[in-house]
């Protein structure tokens, strides 16, 4: 993870680039760790748990800059999450989700957001003691804006964490490729039938 990350600089520190519809745009991106829950609204969420356990864990943010206006700015935040929790019984539990709010979980939406220069953000917190966590975020469109259910990718990252014996390591952030995109369709399909996952020739973009 970059230093200024580690220090919780609240600058961006990384950004993507992409065009849509002949408008150009990009992706300003922060990651760090969480040094203090309270700031991120654990302590309002309701949780039954300790919120100090977020503690060390990884915070994304993502801000979009597009100023294609109206029907035409409306873009789409998908977060793809797979993880392994290895129980101290030697068993593996494996589980497959796709990240939305717990209040849509029942309307059969991949979007973690949606709307005009929609922000992505995440701060996970886990109390199991040996995790393997992995999200593929991507910022996606629909061809035809909002009528249909068919999303394509623009750009995205993969990032996450891994606990061992209770210690948190968040893993570094990278650009998504083509095959973190197929990956995440491939998790999301089975979960959302309705719903097309487009992007084949994509060419996606890297951080700079």
């Amino acid at each position: 993870m970059p230093p200024d990350c580690e220090a919780g600089v609240r600058n961006y520190i990384h950004s993507m680039r992409f065009s849509l519809r002949g408008v150009d745009g990009r992706v300003l991106l922060r990651y760090e760790v969480n040094k203090d829950p309270a700031r991120w609204g654990f302590d309002r969420l309701g949780l039954n748990m300790d919120v100090g356990v977020a503690r060390g864990f990884p915070v994304i943010e993502g801000r979009v800059e597009y100023p294609a206006e109206g029907y035409l700015g409306l873009l789409g935040w998908i977060q793809a999450v797979d993880y392994t929790v290895r129980k101290d019984s030697g068993e593996e539990v494996h589980i497959v989700a796709p990240d939305v709010a717990p209040q849509t979980r029942g309307a059969n939406t991949p979007y973690l957001s949606f709307g005009t220069e929609p922000r992505l953000f995440d701060a996970p917190a886990f109390t199991e003691k040996d995790v393997d966590w992995n999200a593929r975020a991507f910022l996606t469109y629909t061809p035809d804006l909002l009528m249909t259910p068919v999303v394509e990718p623009l750009c995205g990252v993969f990032w996450g964490y891994e606990i061992d014996d209770g210690a948190v390591t968040p893993k570094p952030l990278r650009a998504a490729t083509i095959d973190d995109w197929t990956r995440a369709c491939e998790l999301l399909r089975p979960r959302l039938p309705a719903w097309t996952f487009g992007g084949a020739g994509w060419e996606a973009p890297g951080l700079e």
